[in-house]
């Protein structure tokens, strides 16, 4: 978005990157005030409305810098409001040869006489419902365009000076006709506007979602409202994907592994088997293709089975085959790590240094092993994997090396990486993670043909994983927060950010207030009752409960034998309260209250007093949150309703049987309507984002938010600071940058008193520059942030190591200060102020990441399976394909949870394609006839493995050991010159011990 930052709204710019100015200021990059034929503001970026004098002014614009007005002869102040003279007879000032024609009226018998839709004594102010004065208007001003169903409270009055109407929380455009981004269905009855998107956060290509039903945009192949599911014949891996079978590995002579297949041993194994790591076979070699990663860093997952008592220790290293194995770098051999085989021959690691990717892939036909839960489609078993490794040479002029990484270092690219693990006692199937959480670097490992080296004894393992780091952290786990708390439900809805803060409402002991708990009289149907009362929550006051619960038992029988029982929907209930009125003045009057209704409703009110006797009606929203909501009362022609006051009032509420509670209360100035229905609820605690290269400098301990009697104490989560309030109203703090250079300064505060108001800020940063921040009213514990501006810049150049920030407020305002962020201008992101996700990933890594980030399907949360399942949709950007096989399954689709396709009886593999170990023929697999032998895949015929006795093939010959079906026998390799018999140098036929 190419927009002025110190201008636009928190959303910066829309989707088609039109930048979005806050109120008053105007340009397509939002980088000047507005400036209009009839009206206009001044003092970049604060954008104040000029307000001259329509009779002591030549024109209704001001100077855009100061705003000052052009004055009249004989008149003076900014707004050309006052003689010169200091004389008390404005506009009839000494010096002035006439009194300039008012806009909005004219001169009839020395009295200004308004236009249709203009009032005031000098015909300057548009009435409400209307904006826009202007001479050439022959009714004065314009009607505002205000969509009450978008409008607080369904207020029709706009803006004087800029028409823009008061929307609610989620709703925006001038006329509160349209929802914002990231929100859908605008609805009148909704007390927030309009309801928040869903959308999955991997899954859906962006969190805005469009149309009257709020669907999302979805990435390839993932389809529903919300993203959430794969197309037909798509799915979403498991966090393993990045799977490679052990038993498709080799000896580090390039021999195929021995590897049982018996499901009694090693219950659930994933492939054809399992490999079985003794002392005959203690170190296994496997090809790793690897992809991308958040900065190629990964960690290893062994699914393995200890049957011992004892933990067992192993080691697992990973080199590039495009370089010699275990070449460690210097910084490794300084932590002590260990790397590959400096006891081992160098003929045991020619074999494995190069890889050439095609030709691997076409050995084993197409079914891809880059780790994307997939594996070898026909025949491609132990044998063919020695017979390509050893029929590629480390100086095939057809091989390819990787693309060079350039943020990696020959070094670091070239180096073996080796780590020790603990395989702990486990008869069941089990998971071990190398490194340990926080125990080690993760291994980096850029994208290309890497070799991983596994040394254990004692243990079977089943597959290595590679989990990548966008899953280990998570740290794309950033939920948007489009909903307000409410009284229950999920952990979904009780989410926070800086936009939707834990609410403290703008203390009503502050203004005349009367309790509906305290009422004087409570009538059902014209029958006085006795009121009851209700607290919902601990967190909620005592209100007054008007649901006639405690009556509906003895009522249900008085209509029990009515036939017409609409007539109960009609009952009515009456509540009166006394307003105290500390002095004469305009007062509005906003209803707080909750209800467990789902549809708006209104009630009447009544205000009676001496010289008052005014009628109102205010809108009851729906409001199941975890705080209450607040309404203003309105006059029939949706005007905020304005009651001048003399002394102390009735208050006369009238609604339909309605579940509602009630707290009224009685504001004394109409500019606190807006803070006063500023309700965004949320729930849980969330520390604002404070950047790791900020400086950060806190207030001195001790200081305190003030707090009212009867005001809701904060949580221990509130913020804490120093109060600035006269005579105490500036502070200064002093800390010391990294380095000269650019900085944005960023202030922390708390302001839950007034409306909003400019702060001065004093930035010495080896010489004196002063700036101005917003002190925006702010209920939240947590705090609100503003940027400070100095002119029109918001970055200061900082010059000297030591900076000392003061903040000053005016006379008469108070906020409370928490810290300021010095931030380097190069890493400032203006959405550090209007922060509005909530980071999930610490609840991941915590709640799903004990197993090694294997998400079980079947005993996995819904928060575990619905993250995973963001989190792969996000890496892969949308779902995989099935694929099938088409003669090992028995149908195209497969399972949209891991993939798994539907296999004929005795076929293998997620895409079912070969048969099981110990069958052949496939697709139609039927037992080999072998004894225990294994057959050839194909035709079945028995094979006979190496060093074994023919014709049977089921026993060792002389001199070798430990039988295996698939990898035959062991050489004894006896010492002629250290054995009793060296004529016949035999050994033990199961363990090979001469």
């Amino acid at each position: 978005c190419d927009c002025n930052l110190a201008g636009v709204l928190p959303e910066i710019c829309d989707a088609h990157g039109r930048c979005l100015c806050r109120p008053g200021v105007g340009g397509p990059r939002c980088d000047a005030c507005r400036w209009g034929k009839c009206r206009g503001f001044y003092s970049f970026p604060i954008c104040q409305a000029c307000q001259c004098s329509a009779l002591g002014s030549y024109q209704t614009l001001c100077s855009p810098l100061t705003g000052q007005c052009e004055c009249q002869p004989g008149v003076t102040g900014q707004r050309c409001d006052r003689c010169l003279s200091d004389a008390s007879d404005f506009p009839h000032c000494q010096g002035r040869e006439d009194i300039r024609m008012p806009e909005g009226g004219f001169l009839s018998e020395g009295h200004c006489r308004c236009k249709l839709h203009v009032e005031s004594p000098t015909c300057s102010i548009c009435k409400p419902l209307y904006w826009n004065l202007a001479k050439e208007n022959p009714s004065g001003c314009s009607e505002c365009q205000c969509h009450v169903a978008g409008t607080v409270s369904g207020i029709g009055e706009c803006g004087q000076l800029d028409g823009d109407c008061h929307c609610k929380s989620h709703v925006g455009g001038d006329s509160c006709d349209t929802c914002e981004d990231g929100y859908f269905a605008l609805e009148k009855s909704s007390y927030f506007g309009c309801q928040g998107c869903q959308c999955d956060i991997g899954g859906a290509v962006t969190p805005v979602c469009s149309g009257p039903s709020g669907v999302c945009r979805c990435r390839e192949h993932v389809m529903g409202k919300t993203c959430q599911r794969p197309e037909n014949n798509y799915y979403f891996p498991d966090l393993h994907h990045m799977r490679y079978e052990i038993e498709d590995g080799t000896t580090p002579k390039g021999r195929a592994l021995r590897f049982g297949f018996d499901p009694l041993e090693f219950p659930e194994f994933s492939w054809r088997g399992y490999a079985q790591m003794t002392s005959v076979q203690n170190e296994v070699r496997i090809v790793l293709n690897v992809g991308k990663s958040s900065l190629s860093l990964f960690r290893v997952v062994l699914r393995y089975i200890n049957p011992g008592a004892e933990a067992v220790s192993g080691r697992v290293t990973i080199y590039p085959s495009w370089a010699k194995a275990g070449k460690p770098s210097n910084s490794r051999r300084n932590r002590g790590e260990g790397f590959l085989g400096a006891d081992e021959e160098p003929s045991q690691r020619a074999d494995l240094t190069t890889v050439r990717d095609e030709g691997w892939k076409s050995v084993l036909q197409g079914e891809q092993t880059t780790g994307n839960s997939t594996r070898p489609q026909n025949g491609a078993n132990g044998n063919l994997i020695q017979s390509t490794l050893a029929s590629i040479s480390s100086h095939d002029k057809n091989f390819v090396k990787p693309k060079k990484v350039e943020e990696e270092t020959a070094e670091r690219r070239n180096a073996a990486q080796s780590k020790e693990t603990i395989f702990q006692p486990s008869k069941e199937p089990a998971f071990v993670t190398v490194p340990r959480n926080g125990f080690a670097d993760p291994f980096s490992i850029v994208p290309g043909t890497w070799i991983a080296c596994i040394k254990a004894e004692g243990v079977l393992l089943d597959y290595l994983a590679l989990l990548p780091r966008d899953y280990y952290e998570a740290l794309s786990l950033q939920l948007p927060v489009t909903e307000p708390c409410a009284d229950v439900g999920p952990p979904r809805e009780t989410l926070m950010t800086m936009d939707h803060p834990i609410p403290v409402h703008l203390p009503v002991t502050r203004f005349p207030c009367a309790l509906a708990s305290e009422a004087r009289h409570f009538l059902l149907d014209g029958e006085s009752r006795p009121l009851a009362v209700r607290q919902p929550t601990p967190e909620h006051p005592v209100t007054a409960d008007l649901s006639g619960r405690e009556f509906h038992r003895c009522l249900w029988k008085r209509i029990q034998y009515i036939s017409h029982l609409s007539t109960w929907a009609l009952r009515q209930v009456e509540l009166r309260l006394q307003l105290r009125v500390p002095r004469v003045g305009h007062y509005v009057v906003v209803v707080e209250y909750a209800t467990e209704a789902d549809q708006l409703s209104e009630a009447d009110v009544h205000v009676q007093g001496p010289g008052a006797d005014l009628a109102g009606r205010v809108n009851i929203y729906s409001c199941k949150y975890s705080v209450l909501c607040r309404s203003a009362v309105t006059d029939s022609r949706s005007r905020l309703a304005v009651y001048e006051l003399l002394e102390d009032a009735d208050v006369w509420l009238k609604a339909r049987m309605a579940r509602f509670l009630l707290l009224i209360v009685l504001s004394g100035q109409p500019e606190y309507t807006w803070p006063f229905q500023s309700t965004d609820a949320t729930c849980i605690t969330l520390v604002p984002e404070t950047l790791p290269t900020a400086l950060i400098l806190d207030v001195p301990s001790g200081g305190s938010s003030p707090l009212l009697p009867r005001d809701p104490l904060p949580s221990a989560d509130a913020v804490t600071g120093v109060t600035l309030k006269a005579p105490q109203n500036q502070v200064t703090l002093r800390g010391l940058v990294p380095r000269p250079g650019r900085y944005v300064i960023v202030v922390h505060f708390y302001q839950p008193v007034h409306p909003t108001f400019l702060a001065q800020v004093s930035v010495d940063r080896g010489r004196l520059q002063p700036g101005i921040f917003r002190a925006s009213f702010c209920p939240h514990v947590l705090g609100c942030r503003d940027q400070v501006i100095a002119g029109d810049q918001v970055e200061f150049d900082i010059s000297e190591p030591e900076v000392a920030v003061t903040v000053k407020v005016p006379e008469g305002k108070s906020l409370v200060w928490v810290r300021v962020l010095v931030v380097p201008a190069e890493n400032y992101d203006y959405q550090i102020l209007h922060r509005k996700s909530v980071d999930k990933s610490f609840e991941f890594v915590t709640n799903c990441g004990g197993d090694s980030f294997y998400i079980d399907p079947q005993k996995a949360s819904g928060f575990c399976k619905d993250s995973a399942r963001s989190l792969v949709a996000l890496y892969h950007d949308g779902a995989l394909p099935c694929e099938c096989h088409p003669a090992g399954a028995i149908g195209h689709r497969c399972s949209p949870e891991g993939g798994q396709c539907p296999c004929r009886p005795h076929v293998i593999g997620r895409q079912c394609t070969r048969c099981q170990m110990g069958y052949y023929g496939f697709p139609h697999c039927k037992p080999c006839t072998c004894g225990r032998r294994l057959c050839e895949e194909t035709m079945g015929m028995c094979l006979c493995p190496p060093r074994t006795v023919r014709p049977q093939c089921d026993a060792c010959e002389t001199h070798s050991f430990s039988f295996h079906p698939l990898a035959g026998c062991e050489g004894c390799n006896c010492s002629r010159t250290g054995t009793d018999r060296a004529a016949t140098p035999e050994c033990d036929r199961d363990h090979g011990q001469c």
